[in-house]
């Protein structure tokens, strides 16, 4: 087996496992934005651990530009969250994040013309199949 293959799909588990400790977090009733600090304490953690360790070029201000814009996204996103949260159950804003993750699948082969495998259609459709079944039973639970 590949090694790319073996990251993606161990990549997959673990967002697998955050996922179930995300909805975990919200069927026990505790608030979110201490699950979420504490993840992206984790992931800022190995992120900077994995930035060290290859060659980058760090000394183009693109790239800085880049990161910062990055950054006040993901600072965003995780207000969003949290003020969806306060409103509703955890799930459906955790369901609307999943949904969003298309959107990068689906305009990379428009803008950066990424090569389209003829079954990333079918897994594309299984994604979005399996989410609007998993968001509509979450969403008529009681």
């Amino acid at each position: 087996m590949q090694l790319p293959l073996v990251m993606a799909i161990l990549s997959g588990v673990l967002y697998a496992v955050a996922a179930l400790g995300y909805k975990m977090a919200e069927r026990l009733n505790c608030r979110t934005s201490t699950f979420i600090v504490v993840f992206s304490i984790w992931g800022g953690a190995f992120a900077i651990i994995k930035s060290f360790s290859e060659t980058s070029e760090w000394k183009n201000p693109r790239l800085w530009l880049l990161g910062i814009v990055m950054g006040i996204l993901f600072d965003l996103a995780i207000f969003f969250i949290m003020q969806s949260n306060k409103n509703g159950p955890a799930s459906i804003s955790w369901t609307m994040l999943q949904l969003s993750l298309l959107v990068p699948v689906i305009l990379s082969p428009m803008l950066f013309q990424e090569r389209v495998y003829w079954i990333d259609p079918i897994i594309v459709a299984t994604f979005v199949l399996m989410l609007t079944w998993w968001s509509g039973e979450i969403i008529t639970d009681p």
